[in-house]
């Protein structure tokens, strides 16, 4: 008899970890956008402020039986209200959109005097391109277009 009774004694201890390991259900919190865990999302249950849980560095938050309805909140991300039967294994969080619809900028440049300008454009003029007639350079090849490109700053400076 006391076998018997050992038997059900362990029978009614798993059956009671199993029931309490079915009362709470495990989720994910992601971004949206992205698909990323979110951590440090707290959850509210049920509206009670006490009754609050964080989602750990996975996103991964445990769910009691209890909860009715579930409240999500972070810094970043919109709040959300969900019942219970909404409920996936996965939650969606939407980032918060604080962006600007269009932005002016206006500037002025400052005006350069021909005294100034005048000096640099002929000692760039002037100065003459040091190349050997007889030589082959390589590096030569991978410069002209930034040599085209001078000489079109030049002009477009002389004609300013």
């Amino acid at each position: 008899m006391t076998t018997l009774s050992h038997k059900h004694a362990i029978l009614t201890a798993v059956t009671l970890c199993c029931t309490y390991g079915m009362a709470q259900t495990s989720h994910v919190v992601t971004d949206m956008e992205t698909g990323t865990p979110i951590r440090d999302v707290t959850i509210i249950f049920n509206n009670i402020d006490s009754c609050r849980t964080k989602t750990e560095y996975t996103g991964i938050f445990t769910c009691p039986d209890s909860a009715r309805t579930l409240t999500f909140k972070h810094s970043k991300y919109e709040g959300r209200i969900m019942d219970r039967h909404e409920l996936k294994d996965t939650i969606e969080l939407l980032p918060n959109m604080n962006r600007l619809n269009e932005v002016v900028i206006k500037g002025k440049r400052p005006k350069i005097s021909p005294f100034v300008m005048g000096p640099i454009k002929d000692a760039a003029l002037s100065a003459p391109r040091q190349t050997a007639t007889a030589t082959f350079d390589v590096v030569d090849l991978f410069t002209w277009k930034k040599r085209k490109k001078t000489k079109k700053r030049i002009k477009a400076i002389e004609n300013y």
